[in-house]
């Protein structure tokens, strides 16, 4: 759903991370995104249904020797939002590992690697799971952002059979339903936080 205005405030924001191999524009792409977990309001009204804004997205081909310069970059560009990340989420391949390690000691951001077990599915599983999610309207971008198009256009793309030709987007898309919207950790996460703080 495309709204005129970023949401005002947000529960948490974070980003996750899709890296590929390779520079070669015929293979997939690395990908950034940046999400913003909010209270979606009707006429004023607060719901107590909570959605994702997707903030920014950036798809690059890179080799992986320049990727830490390439996520360092981006998220350089989210220290300038108003609610900037306290977390990034890279799963835990090849690429996404070395990326992970040589973040591990950047400080003011928690780096965490995303695990993909038999239990968290195919990737066909995990793109059928999101689609309630993205039917309900619970995803979100500010009208006329650079990335609106990019993102829309590969998910009109997406196929339940792989026949698609890339999926990089919508793979950091349904990271970030699985973290903020299925298992509920942003929302948790805040909530320790004001347990602690209190």
């Amino acid at each position: 759903i495309l709204l005129d205005e970023e949401p005002i405030e947000y529960l948490g924001t974070f980003i996750t991370c899709d890296t590929a191999e390779t520079a070669d524009m015929r293979n997939d792409a690395t990908v950034f995104s940046f999400f913003g977990m909010y209270e979606i309001e009707t006429m004023g009204k607060k719901t107590g249904t909570y959605g994702l804004h997707w903030i920014n997205c950036s798809e690059i081909r890179v080799e992986p020797k320049d990727l830490k310069d390439e996520f360092l970059s981006f998220y350089q560009e989210t220290l300038l939002h108003k609610q900037p990340p306290l977390y990034a989420y890279i799963e835990k391949k090849s690429t996404g590992v070395t990326l992970l390690s040589v973040l591990d000691e950047l400080r003011g951001l928690k780096v965490i690697g995303i695990e993909r077990t038999v239990k968290s599915g195919s990737k066909t599983q995990r793109f059928i799971d999101i689609q309630p999610y993205i039917a309900a309207k619970l995803i979100s971008f500010t009208r006329y952002a650079p990335h609106v198009d990019m993102c829309i256009n590969q998910a009109i793309k997406m196929t339940n059979n792989n026949t698609h030709a890339f999926d990089d987007i919508i793979d950091t898309l349904s990271d970030a339903i699985s973290i903020a919207l299925i298992h509920k950790l942003i929302y948790l996460t805040v909530l320790i936080l004001i347990f602690i703080s209190s």
